[in-house]
């Protein structure tokens, strides 16, 4: 819709491209995902607080991160990726969701 609307799509596309550098960077950096987890939706609340907590200990104490804990940002990194093939959403920071239904005869009543 934001195309058809003048958005170019090389605007779409870098967008794109950030996500999934930061995915890919997530993966690869405790820092990083200390960074990217945090802005990432559809995760549990009480697990991404953990993951958090976990990864914080690790990055204070120059550890190695856990190999459940690595798998678990793999996972996350993975469904992120699905989500944004099946449903083409991009993350954009200060952004948000908005639902709507179209009422071309002006028949639904609000609410």
């Amino acid at each position: 819709m934001m195309a058809h609307n003048g958005v170019p799509n090389q605007a779409f596309m870098g967008k794109l491209e950030s996500c999934l550098d930061d995915l890919a960077a997530m993966c690869n950096s405790p820092q990083d995902a200390l960074h990217v987890l945090p802005l990432l939706g559809g995760i549990e609340p009480g697990a991404q607080s953990a993951v958090l907590s976990m990864l914080a200990v690790a990055v204070a104490c120059g550890l190695p991160l856990d190999p459940l804990l690595d798998s678990c940002l793999k996972a996350v990194a993975r469904w992120q990726v699905t989500d944004l093939r099946a449903k083409a959403r991009l993350l954009v920071q200060q952004g948000a969701t908005l639902v709507g239904v179209m009422d071309e005869y002006g028949v639904l009543e609000e609410g």
